[in-house]
């Protein structure tokens, strides 16, 4: 019953309009996939649960790391893994953050994967190589611009000078 007000609850945000993000626990998997070991799947609990998010408009953030974010701390025949904490965010949240990703890292003291989300940046990504193309060297006013940007004037050190004349070319 806690459960589906919870999932009431997330419903209820979707109409919002505004970018939103919501992690942590969610208790079930979406996928068989998602889980090794353990009792059978509760496909109707598992269900309700991707209703849930439907209804909401969610989508699970791209993530990287860990594949399963809880473990029960056994080993062998014992051993159950899943894959129950996730970041979701909604459509708002994808066109406003579109590089944002969740990291899962290896479980610690707890039995739960800790994750790190980034919002805004890829931190994973190198930075795009500047890249310069001949054909406008042959372009009429190319040494007037050059010479233009060149001369006007650029406060700080003289490395930041030259990347500010740059980015002016």
């Amino acid at each position: 019953m806690a459960r589906k007000s919870l999932w009431d609850a997330i419903e209820d945000m979707k109409g919002t309009g505004m970018p939103w993000i919501v992690a942590g626990d969610f208790n079930y998997v979406t996928h068989g996939h998602e889980k090794i070991g353990g009792d059978v799947l509760d496909f109707s609990a598992m269900e309700e649960f991707i209703n849930c998010l439907m209804e909401a408009k969610l989508n699970v953030l791209k993530w990287w790391g860990h594949k399963f974010s809880w473990w029960n701390k056994q080993v062998g025949l014992g051993k159950i893994e899943s894959k129950l904490d996730r970041v979701l965010v909604n459509g708002e949240w994808l066109s406003a953050f579109p590089t944002s990703e969740a990291n899962f890292l290896l479980p610690g003291i707890s039995d739960h994967s800790p994750s790190i989300t980034s919002v805004g940046i890829n931190c994973r990504g190198k930075p795009k190589p500047s890249k310069f193309f001949d054909m406008r060297t042959e372009h009429p006013n190319f040494l007037e611009v050059i010479r233009d940007v060149w001369e006007v004037p650029v406060d700080g050190n003289p490395i930041y000078r030259v990347a500010q004349k740059l980015k002016g070319i």
